[in-house]
């Protein structure tokens, strides 16, 4: 049994909320997403609603069928997805403007996980055990490292994304989900201002409730309480 919930919100600071998230459910499949339009550039708003369109599409017409596929095709199939929306945005956006999305995504279907990531919005996985929970974090942020004083101004930066100028590179994890688990897609808007161990403390909760709402909305005060300078976005799966 699966259960789950939402939270996109714009913050108290940006006038437009460039996050788009969902999760999309059926029986003991689902599939969940963020994907964070980069602020900064030109219509980041476009490139994450245009990977939520495509994902939305891919589970009307596909979720059925992508249930007998083995894991890495399937990833080799969401690359592809993700890849046909970076060709589009270079259609569409001018030459002389970057348009790009971060990506998080997890698959879940019958006790197994699929992760793909790109960029640096994040992934945790919470296991409930009977002395304690275990709380990780699965993706890294994908971010570039200076190598020197020559590049020293990207040392930070995000460039590697679904956008309209560059190439995406992907992280794939599969595994086991047990029973007992959740999982928590955030953007860096949620974990910049919500502390890991904040963060650990109320999606604990969650094992103890079957109504999400009040979780989501404890960390959205959180997240408010310190400034909420940029969109956050969480989407918590859970496999009772």
């Amino acid at each position: 049994m699966l259960q789950g919930g939402v939270l996109c919100k714009t913050g108290l600071k940006r006038k437009v909320n460039q996050d788009r998230a969902g999760m999309l459910a059926d029986g003991d499949t689902c599939l969940c997403y963020i994907a964070d339009g980069m602020g900064g550039h030109y219509a980041g708003e476009k490139a994450s609603g245009l990977i939520a369109q495509s994902l939305t599409d891919w589970w009307d017409g596909c979720h059925e069928a992508a249930r007998r596929m083995p894991l890495q095709e399937l990833a080799e199939h969401f690359k592809e997805l993700l890849d046909g929306c970076a060709s589009q945005l270079n259609r569409e956006i001018p030459e002389d403007e970057y348009c790009g999305s971060t990506i998080v995504l997890l698959w879940l279907n019958g006790g197994q996980y699929l992760l793909l990531t790109a960029g640096d919005s994040r992934c945790y996985r919470l296991r409930r055990g009977l002395l304690r929970t275990e709380f990780c974090q699965m993706s890294t942020d994908d971010v570039y490292h200076a190598k020197g004083p020559e590049d020293a101004a990207l040392e930070g930066k995000l460039t590697n994304c679904i956008g309209s100028q560059y190439t995406a590179h992907y992280t794939v994890q599969t595994g086991t989900a047990e029973r007992r688990t959740l999982f928590a897609l955030c953007s860096d808007g949620v974990y910049r201002c919500c502390p890991p161990v904040s963060l650990q403390a109320e999606l604990a909760e969650a094992f103890r409730t079957d109504d999400l709402k009040p979780v989501l909305d404890r960390i959205s005060a959180i997240v408010c309480s310190h400034g909420a300078p940029d969109n956050y976005s969480l989407v918590v799966a859970q496999i009772k």
